[in-house]
């Protein structure tokens, strides 16, 4: 089955978030690769939504055509079905899914939206995994480096092809910690393309990202966690030095989702050369996660603005947190963390399960944040608290 995409491309070129709308522009004859606009219906149809009539179709094998009802039988289908949502409306989707998104999370971080792309996905993971093929895609294809948390520990990031190695280890065995950008020289960076880092709020960590942002080293902020897009919140000198930003579930209440923001000088250096060859690699990197997790970000990021935004958040989290006391709690942009991780070690899971047994989820590393939500309600709050209080006062005796 063939159709000529003339709606879906329409819609796609209008998007000014989207890498595949600047593509399309760019090179008109790559349009006729796009997919069809088309919809899934009730029972052994789809909709086509360019030819404006419903096919039978048949999955075996992949989609196979059996053939197409005529304009009468349309007609009444398309009064029982509806018009549904077709891939153009997909497309159109993205679009006010990342105008929400800048106005409710990038408001202030950037000055403007029109040197940025969207690209949305399925899961983090896919997130990460997608990155790493654009990447390649721009020509950067030497390794990746995780530039080490405020604990010292090198992350396996999902999606990538191998365990990340530190900074330092390209640094002449240097810890990252002690790293001193002055000290940078061009050929220890010779074989690094990319950082990825949550970033945090040490002096001598932020001038080490500005200093590989100088140098041609692309900058990864990994904000699939909460956390993640709160330290940078704080550490707004940052701002200019990363290229990426990844987003994880906390956009999409809870659901399995991704999202990729990239300056789109990055970004634009896949259509340098742009044959049908290379568009073919692309195309399953764009991301088209299913629409009904674009629907629950589009849902989420409104209910997040009409209970404050990230401002209303951290306020609900100052609130738990000065229920909760300082006694094994310490509050740290914005967010509030366990004391004594070290303590805790091993021992965590016992005192995690005896929290579960009454109700209350925690992390379950004692090094990730205590997080709050949106749906939890001053009074659940509050009688929150003393039962957690109480359980570590147990476990610690």
């Amino acid at each position: 089955m063939y159709t000529s995409p003339k709606k879906g491309l329409r819609i796609i070129e209008r998007n000014p978030f989207s890498l595949l709308s600047d593509i399309i522009r760019d090179h008109r004859e790559l349009k006729e690769d796009l997919p069809p606009v088309i919809k899934r219906g009730k029972g052994p149809y789809v909709y086509d939504y360019d030819e404006n009539r419903f096919l039978d179709f048949f999955l075996a094998q992949g989609s196979l055509t059996l053939g197409h009802a005529p304009p009468g039988i349309t007609r009444v289908l398309k009064s029982w079905l509806g018009r549904g949502y077709s891939a153009g409306y997909q497309a159109a989707s993205h679009a006010l899914l990342a105008k929400k998104l800048f106005a409710l999370i990038l408001d202030g971080t950037i000055p403007s939206w029109k040197g940025y792309r969207w690209l949305f996905y399925d899961s983090p993971y896919e997130a990460f995994h997608s990155l790493y093929s654009l990447l390649e895609l721009c020509g950067y294809t030497d390794q990746c480096a995780y530039l080490n948390d405020d604990r010292g520990r090198s992350k396996l990031t999902p999606g990538w092809p191998e365990r990340i190695p530190p900074l330092s280890g390209f640094l002449k065995n240097r810890d990252s910690k002690d790293l001193d950008p002055k000290d940078f020289t061009s050929k220890d960076l010779d074989s690094v393309s990319c950082v990825i880092l949550r970033p945090v709020n040490e002096s001598k960590t932020i001038d080490t990202i500005k200093e590989l942002a100088k140098r041609g080293v692309v900058i990864i902020s990994d904000e699939s966690g909460i956390e993640g897009y709160l330290h940078l919140r704080s550490a707004k000198e940052l701002y200019d030095s990363i290229q990426v930003r990844i987003f994880g579930n906390w956009l999409a209440s809870g659901y399995s989702f991704g999202c990729i923001l990239a300056v789109n000088s990055l970004l634009s250096r896949v259509k340098v050369g742009m044959n049908r060859q290379i568009f073919e690699r692309l195309l399953p990197y764009t991301g088209f996660p299913p629409l009904y997790k674009i629907k629950a970000a589009i849902a989420s990021v409104i209910h997040m603005k009409e209970f404050g935004g990230i401002e209303g958040l951290i306020e609900k989290n100052r609130l738990f947190f000065s229920l909760l006391g300082e006694s094994h709690f310490l509050q740290r942009g914005g967010l509030i963390y366990m004391k004594g991780t070290e303590k805790l070690g091993s021992n965590y899971r016992e005192l995690y399960r005896n929290l579960l047994r009454e109700g209350i989820y925690f992390p379950f590393s004692p090094q990730e944040p205590v997080c709050t939500s949106f749906a939890h309600n001053e009074i659940l709050l509050k009688k929150s608290a003393p039962k957690i209080n109480s359980l570590f006062n147990s476990f610690y005796r």
